[in-house]
């Protein structure tokens, strides 16, 4: 059918995901493809995958991708993790004055 396209399906907890790490003073830059974000930090770039749980499964280009990108990848399913990942992320490139 011409014209026609399937939107992609957001999880339902990604908006709540995207609060938590904007909280943390990280940009949010909300992606189809390859992940649901592009994340920024002090100059440092992250994807990170928001998936409904941690019995979420990836789709298959998510696979397809995974297995040949070399780069950082976060797949976050709970706000706890969201959590942790950003004071792990603010600990490692947080700027810190030398004494």
């Amino acid at each position: 059918m011409r014209g026609h396209y399937i939107k992609n399906r957001r999880d339902l907890n990604e908006p709540q995901i995207f609060d938590i790490i904007r909280s943390h003073g990280i940009q949010v830059y909300p992606t189809d493809q390859p992940a649901d974000a592009v994340c920024g930090f002090r100059g440092m770039t992250f994807l990170v995958e928001v998936k409904n749980g941690p019995k979420a499964t990836l789709t298959g280009p998510q696979i397809k991708f995974l297995a040949t990108w070399e780069g950082q990848h976060q797949i976050l399913c709970t706000d706890q993790e969201a959590i942790d990942w950003c004071k792990h992320i603010r600990a490692m490139y947080s700027w810190k004055p030398e004494t």
